[in-house]
């Protein structure tokens, strides 16, 4: 067992890290899965994997019975039946090129009725299934107990390579009968091969409020295989993103181009807008540009008059003050004569001295007013 370990230590310590990998799982989650096999109980939570019963009908009665995940793998240990586990759909499609798995296993006291079994599907299409890589030469599984020997031992990595397609996924169906017979599948990865082919080259991303509305700018130094581009915005803080509009993308150039998009809605003149372009090829695949950020202020303009005045001053806002905002007069000298927080009507300035007042809107406007 010690030596086995350290295969798989070996194994892995050449991968960079899982980020280079398309998928990486190493069942870190103790005593999930099938408790027992009559009645077949389930309970993955932690893990990714489905698990069901396969076709095969053992002979064999032994105890304990179960299939779940120990000692960071997947266990299948004198279960009677032929127990599969699935991965979920796995995105094999950016980068392109082929793709390959593996699979560090080890299996004890293997007989003639015991086997591990490894099925792909690519597409969604039909279960493709691994020849025999360990055990009897002649076994129609991926590995297998030879018919003339008894109680064999298996450890290493099962294998398959050049894989093409968007989709992948991995079946393992494992039967052991006789008691002490176990398989465990240890860490499933798919690395991350072939060459990374970026469909658009970005420029600069940027957003402006206008008078037309949020103004979204985005440019291009390259497009690949680019079919168009979806503006989407966000409204709350930039988590959940919705599809405002549509441009066409310019197929296949290594010219720079640039786009343009204006988002006419109304929002409150407070909140924060957030826009990402989203790219999609001709073939469905996409990607997202960067996020940029509207702070979507309304502009408020403010009038005063008379001026000169004498007894009374009117204000006209085409927004109320908020809570923060203050109208502050002063005198020629800077000193401050009267604040105004909240306006509901003319203000009397019959105590007002003859002079020269100065008026500091919220805008950050100044204006000079006269009492003669």
């Amino acid at each position: 067992m010690k030596y086995f370990n350290s295969i798989i230590f070996i194994v892995f310590a050449t991968l960079p890290s899982t980020l280079f990998c398309q998928y990486f799982e190493d069942f870190n989650v103790a005593e999930r899965g099938a408790l027992t096999v009559t009645p077949f109980v389930t309970d993955l939570s932690g893990v990714n994997w489905s698990v069901a019963l396969g076709t095969f009908v053992g002979v064999v009665s032994a105890t304990p019975s179960y299939a779940k995940t120990v000692a960071g793998a997947l266990e299948y240990r004198n279960t009677d039946l032929e127990v599969c586990f699935t991965t979920p759909v796995l995105d094999i499609s950016t980068p392109a090129g082929p793709r390959s798995f593996a699979i560090p296993f080890e299996a004890l006291a293997f007989d003639n009725t015991d086997f591990i079994q490894v099925d792909y599907q690519v597409n969604g299409g039909t279960w493709v299934a691994l020849p025999q890589q360990f055990g009897d030469p002649g076994g129609i599984y991926t590995v297998s107990g030879n018919s003339s020997t008894f109680n064999q031992n298996f450890s290493g990595t099962i294998t398959e390579s050049g894989i093409s397609g968007n989709t992948l996924k991995i079946r393992i169906c494992s039967y052991n009968g006789n008691t002490n017979e176990y398989s465990r599948i240890f860490s499933v990865s798919v690395p991350q091969t072939g060459t990374v082919v970026l469909p658009v080259k970005w420029g600069d991303v940027v957003a402006k409020k206008t008078n037309e509305g949020n103004h979204v700018f985005w440019s291009t130094y390259k497009e690949v295989n680019n079919d168009y581009f979806e503006i989407q915005r966000s409204m709350n803080g930039g988590t959940i993103f919705e599809n405002i509009g549509t441009v066409k993308g310019a197929g296949n150039t290594n010219e720079t181009n640039e786009y343009t998009f204006i988002d006419q809605k109304n929002t409150d003149h407070s909140s924060i807008i957030y826009y990402r372009i989203k790219q999609t090829d001709f073939d469905g695949r996409f990607e997202y540009s960067s996020i940029v950020a509207v702070k979507n202020e309304k502009d408020i303009s403010y009038n005063i008059s008379p001026n000169p005045f004498t007894d009374k001053l009117t204000f006209s806002m085409n927004e109320s003050l908020n809570s923060s905002d203050k109208i502050i007069i002063t005198d020629m000298h800077g000193k401050t004569v009267k604040e105004i927080t909240s306006y509901n009507g003319p203000l009397d300035t019959t105590d007002f001295a003859s002079g020269i007042y100065f008026v500091r809107f919220p805008s950050g406007d100044v204006s000079k007013i006269i009492k003669p």
